[in-house]
Parts: C-alpha cells; structure tokens; sequence
C-alpha cells in the first residue's frame, strides 16, 4: 500500500505498525512446494541427409521429420545447416544439407473493431474443435475464406454447425459485447455466434531466423513474407504461399496486438511522440511482445506502422510453435 493511502486509511497513527502487519499476512503467498526431480534432457549429435520440419504430409522419404504433434520442435536454425531440435527427453544437434520447412500458417488478424472478441477464430481452430468431438449443432457460423476453398469449407461444416456467411471480404465490424454477436459487411448486419477467419500468415519464422530478409507483402492486409531464402532451405505446404488477402480498412480503435492490448491509436501515439523505428515502437507498446511472440499480430502491426511512414521491418523472429518446457532446455546441474 502506497504511504499516502497508509496516512489516509490507517488510523489511528499508532496502530498503524499492527494494521500493516496484518495486511501483509493477509497478502502474503504460502511457501513453494519442493521443485520436483527432473531429469535433465539427453543431448545428442545427428547428422542427416534432409530435415522436415512441420506437416509430414509434406516430407520426402526417407527425411528426419520433425512435428510438433509428436512432440518435437526446432527453436533454432544457424547458417552452419545445424538446427536445434526438443524432443522427449532429448536435446538434438541436427546437422543436415537440406532443411524442408513445412511449418503451415497462423492468422493474419485483420485490424477491424471487435477483433478480440472471444468467438474470433481461425478456420483451422474451428476444424480442430470439430475434430476433437465438440458439439457445435445450432451454433451460427461467419467465414471468411478465398473462393477457391468454399466447396471444401461448405462440405466439412455441413450439418456440424450452421453456416450463415460463406463470403471472400473481410468484414467491417465485429460486434459485440462480452463476445461475438453479429459482423458487419457491405452495409449489413449477419447475425452469428463465431466467425472463422482464414486469412492465413505463414509460419515464416524459421526461415528468417535462418538468415532471411523478412518483407511486408503488398496490398492493405499484407503479411510477412521471406526474401533471399538461403539455398539449403526450402519452404513448402502453407508456409510458402504468396497469397493475396482481401482489402481492409483499419480502425483506430481496433486491437493490433491482442496479447499485450495495443490498438492502433497506441502505435499512432507511439509514432506521434517521435518513434521511427519498429523496435522502439515495440518496447515503448508492448505490442509484438506477448505469447504469440508477433505471429499473429506482426503483419498487422507492421502495416500500421508502414501507413505512419515507418519503415515496415519485421522483428527478430521467435521460433517456437508450441509451448516448451524450460525442463526441455536445461542442462544437468553441473553445466
């Protein structure tokens, strides 16, 4: 408690000692519990021809795969052709002539009021809630989504949930007020429960880690793209797709960093006090800095700043595709 509100509040004066020792009583945490034994991981050296890294639809035969799904990550790529690999119980070394990066595509969050509400997905959320046994009968559903997907997305939501919007378009407002109620577009309002959004930013981190030039892509909803890829890495599946997302207008008020809750008025703010270089911006905001580490909001925060007059570069990649034990990283207590 500050000592202004100790001197207003706690009184008499000279019972404030015992007040004091109360509170911290009260607030105080109980001790931590034994860290439990843990041992520490297994470090290994391999060498291999080809590694894949991400969707094994995608991988060669015969190539060391590497997926998430099954436990496994690469949190590191070095110029060298060494990857750095967590698997159970195990830190790998990987040593390989080609690396294959098959990682997919996160959301592009598009920069529109309501953007946060809980009920905004992206299409691949939706399929895996679907997947997992989720009971979405009667739940009213907006997509977003190119054209050429409609079929397939019609065909694998057919009598799952109901489809009320199948359209190409971003909307212009989400509403809402404790979730997601309705989407506002070309002057209508469509009434849903949840809007699955597959506007796809690919998962372009480890390739820009690997020494990359990362480029804000064209058009008013751009994503980052990577340029002058080294001849070793090849991006395949979602991950290397080009693609062209659909026009947006951006709302001050709309959030570009979920995580940390920056709006677009915040970087406004931000570039207004003097600040003309995207990690100035990110220290000064805290946008790009959450748990997504930037994969869903960088696109969004790189094109505000790109329409202030700040140079778009994007920041320093942070590779991790699934949460990560730090026990998965630790050495033995000797080292």
């Amino acid at each position: 408690m500050p000592w202004f509100w100790e001197r207003r509040l706690l009184r008499p004066r000279v019972l404030r000692g015992r007040y004091l020792g109360a509170i911290r009583h009260l607030s105080s945490a109980p001790g931590l519990p034994p860290a439990p034994s843990i041992a520490a991981p297994r470090r290994r050296v391999v060498e291999v021809p080809v590694l894949h890294v991400g969707d094994p639809d995608h991988a060669d035969d015969g190539a060391m795969i590497v997926d998430a799904d099954a436990g496994s990550t690469a949190f590191g790529v070095y110029p060298d052709g060494t990857v750095a690999v967590t698997a159970p119980g195990e830190l790998l070394e990987v040593h390989c002539e080609r690396l294959v990066l098959a990682t997919g595509a996160h959301l592009r969050l598009p920069p529109i009021l309501g953007n946060d509400l809980p009920g905004v997905l992206h299409l691949d959320a939706l399929h895996r809630y679907l997947a997992q046994g989720a009971d979405l009968s009667g739940t009213r559903v907006a997509v977003i989504a190119s054209t050429d997907r409609h079929a397939a997305i019609s065909a694998s939501l057919d009598r799952r949930c109901t489809v009320v919007h199948l359209g190409t378009g971003a909307p212009s407002r989400i509403v809402g007020r404790s979730r997601v109620e309705a989407i506002e577009l070309d002057g209508r309002t469509i009434t849903c429960d949840v809007i699955a959004l597959a506007l796809d930013q690919p998962a372009v981190e480890l390739a820009l880690l690997a020494g990359s030039r990362g480029i804000l892509g064209p058009g008013t909803l751009p994503v980052v793209l990577p340029e002058e890829l080294p001849t070793w890495i090849e991006l395949r599946g979602r991950a290397a797709a080009r693609l062209e997302l659909p026009g947006c207008s951006a709302s001050r008020d709309a959030f570009a960093c979920t995580c940390e809750d920056v709006r677009i008025r915040d970087l406004e703010a931000a570039v207004t006090s003097g600040l003309r270089d995207v990690e100035l911006i990110k220290r000064r905001t805290g946008a790009m800095t959450g748990s997504c580490q930037g994969k869903i909001c960088q696109g969004t925060v790189l094109t505000a700043l790109r329409d202030l007059g700040v140079e778009p570069r994007p920041i320093t990649p942070r590779p991790f595709a699934r949460l990560t034990r730090l026990a998965d990283l630790a050495c033995g207590h000797d080292r």
